[in-house]
């Protein structure tokens, strides 16, 4: 329905959820979208004022979502469509507001994590070229090439860092990688795992506030959920939804669900809380990603640790290595 558009540009979920809260206390306001997009502020200048533009030129939105570079996510571009479809577009710019500030707190989390293993890793890029500039020798005795110490130090923290761009590129433009790279490695394929099931009863969620029926709910959440596995698990149900079946009974044949899921969902759905019910599973997905992400950030150190101290201990002995051998030159 909507097409990933390729931009350069990029925007903070902090700016997004600025946005979002503009847009949603103008249209709460009674202000129409054209004017609401006009006097926001958070993604690029040109992008809005084309959106306000064309809108006013009388481009329905989804027309005009199509076209928006991909700062704005697939899973966004639904839910503002809906909104329009409804008149919630207020609410539903509220609840896209409380959700990119989130995903704004949880990428802080990240980084902040990231921090302590790139010092201790940096720590053995600059120690481990060590050995290589040393020499001991019977005529000129101990020797350091400092001239070969920081030409390999700077090759190692330079492809390092090519690495890592090139890991972040990819994950960036490809999202098939990154998802593949998700589900193999430990911690972060558990995250991945609870963040795609948060997105779909988020959106789930989301959508039925902006009044859309429950098939149409339900399938926009399973594309908006994302997941190699899940979605197409998800998308299954869609026939026997469409044959009157409700979808609490459905999830039960769904495998990798959390206990209880199901049995949750459905009692919201015969209650009529499932609104409530959706947010307690939201809440409940979004714990167990933080705590797949913390474990990831106390595991992933730990063993980086390990690694660097193998690297230094094979670097001492090397060295070690050397200056007997070149004793044992001298004794001879």
């Amino acid at each position: 329905m909507f097409p990933g558009m390729i931009s350069l540009s990029r925007v903070s979920h902090r700016d997004l959820a600025r946005w979002y809260l503009q847009l949603s206390q103008r249209t709460a306001a009674g202000m129409g979208l054209p004017d609401a997009l006009r006097d926001s502020s958070g993604p690029p200048a040109e992008d809005r004022i084309r959106m306000t533009n064309r809108l006013i030129a009388g481009e329905s939105l989804d027309r005009v979502l199509e076209q928006v570079p991909n700062w704005l996510s697939v899973a966004d571009r639904y839910l503002l469509s809906a909104a329009a479809q409804s008149g919630r577009m207020s609410e539903v710019c509220d609840r896209l507001a409380t959700q990119h500030r989130s995903l704004s707190k949880q990428l802080h989390s990240a980084l902040v994590a990231c921090l302590y293993p790139l010092i201790v890793l940096h720590g053995a890029l600059i120690f481990a070229p060590i050995p290589t500039a040393l020499s001991f020798s019977e005529t000129t005795g101990f020797h350091f090439d400092s001239t070969r110490y920081f030409f390999n130090m700077g090759a190692a923290v330079a492809l390092f860092w090519i690495a890592v761009i090139v890991a972040l590129t990819l994950a960036r433009w490809l999202p098939v990688t990154r998802r593949r790279l998700q589900s193999i490695i430990p911690g972060l394929r558990r995250y991945a795992k609870a963040r795609s099931l948060a997105r779909f009863t988020w959106s789930l969620e989301a959508f039925l506030s902006a009044g859309q029926p429950i098939r149409e709910a339900f399938g926009g959440a399973a594309l908006v959920c994302d997941d190699p596995l899940l979605t197409p698990r998800l998308l299954d149900l869609l026939p026997e939804i469409d044959r009157g079946q409700p979808p609490g009974d459905l999830l039960e044949k769904i495998r990798g669900l959390p206990p209880g899921f199901a049995d949750l969902y459905r009692s919201g759905e015969r209650t009529g809380g499932l609104d409530r019910s959706l947010a307690i599973l939201t809440r409940q997905a979004e714990e167990e990603a933080q705590h797949a992400l913390h474990s990831a950030a106390f595991w992933y150190p730990k063993i980086l640790i390990v690694i660097v101290a193998l690297m230094v201990g094979l670097a001492v002995v090397r060295v070690y290595s050397q200056y007997f051998e070149y004793l044992t030159q001298l004794g001879g």
